[in-house]
């Protein structure tokens, strides 16, 4: 607990299982310029014998790129807070929260996130995704001015799937695409603003529990 990390890169660990970086029992650290890149998964969030954890982490810049599968995967972890993180040309998503039954996701905050390249040109995925479809799982986060590189021949933007999502979104800068952003199966995402330069009823594809809050409709 109460580490302080600076300018560390964590990179190419890869085989069946490997992971870059590994958050489980940690609390109340910092992590300045952290970068993980080319491991299987580059980054881990999951308690294993303390309940609560991980708590209280925050990151500042840095970068997860180039994992040969997924660049986070959080299954469970507590007000874990970014500022201008960068998720970038890994293979599959940049970015999975998605607890197992009963887990939980609570006060995850992404600010100024950068999204690109992750899952390359296909199309029928998503960059991030925010899944609560697991019984008993909560998934509660928010994000704020994110930004997604992309294009009609690139990954979409965010998915958001399952009842137990509870999620604020606010401002996100997405490519004019249709369906970039996808809200299903029962998720609840409060978008509390808007980008001028995008429509909303253009990329967002919602299939149940949505709200505009403050956004003409």
């Amino acid at each position: 607990s109460n580490l302080v990390v600076r300018d560390v890169w964590v990179q190419n660990f890869t085989g069946t299982g490997a992971i870059g970086a590994y958050f489980r029992d940690i609390v109340k650290s910092q992590f300045f310029n952290f970068v993980t890149s080319g491991n299987t998964v580059n980054e881990r969030y999951e308690t294993s014998a303390v309940a609560g954890t991980p708590t209280t982490l925050d990151f500042y810049g840095g970068e997860n790129r180039s994992a040969t599968t997924k660049g986070a995967i959080v299954k469970t972890g507590y007000s874990i807070r970014s500022w201008g993180r960068t998720y970038e040309n890994n293979a599959e998503e940049g970015l999975v929260v998605q607890p197992d039954a009963s887990g939980t996701v609570a006060d995850f905050i992404l600010n100024d996130p950068w999204f690109e390249g992750n899952y390359g040109s296909d199309t029928a995925q998503y960059q991030a995704v925010f899944d609560g479809s697991a019984a008993g799982s909560t998934v509660r986060m928010t994000m704020q001015r994110g930004y997604w590189s992309g294009s009609g021949s690139t990954a979409k933007a965010i998915n958001y799937t399952g009842s137990n999502i509870r999620a604020t979104l606010d401002a996100p800068v997405v490519p004019a695409v249709s369906g970039m952003i996808r809200i299903q199966n029962s998720a609840l995402v409060d978008v509390v603003g808007w980008s001028p330069n995008v429509a909303y009823s253009t990329v967002l594809n919602p299939a149940g529990g949505l709200i505009y809050s403050g956004l003409p409709r």
